[in-house]
């Protein structure tokens, strides 16, 4: 049976400290930050696509007639279509491609 009253110290609500927890996550080893992650990879993805987009570019601009029938064909294109596209006749698309 309760027979008295007790009370109870509530502590007061105390705000989220979000610099220590960043500094305890440095102090743990690692000298790299979430937002600091963040901006390398968007920084090193940049670059790559930088990197790559001219030499795709320059790839396509060299390559062959006889090249672009025999890619065409490996994707499915009829000879017909591959002539038509390449100005030449049907009979010069397969030729091409069975080289």
């Amino acid at each position: 049976m309760f027979t008295g009253t007790t009370a109870v110290k509530l502590k007061p609500f105390a705000p989220l400290d979000f610099n220590a927890a960043r500094q305890s996550r440095t102090q743990s080893g690692s000298p790299f930050t979430t937002q600091t992650m963040a901006t390398l990879t968007c920084i090193t993805a940049t670059l790559l696509a930088l990197l790559t987009i001219p030499l795709v570019v320059i790839l396509w601009a060299t390559e062959s007639p006889q090249q672009r029938a025999r890619r065409w064909r490996r994707t499915g294109s009829s000879y017909r279509s591959i002539a038509e596209r390449l100005g030449v006749s049907h009979t010069t698309a397969r030729r091409w491609c069975a080289a």
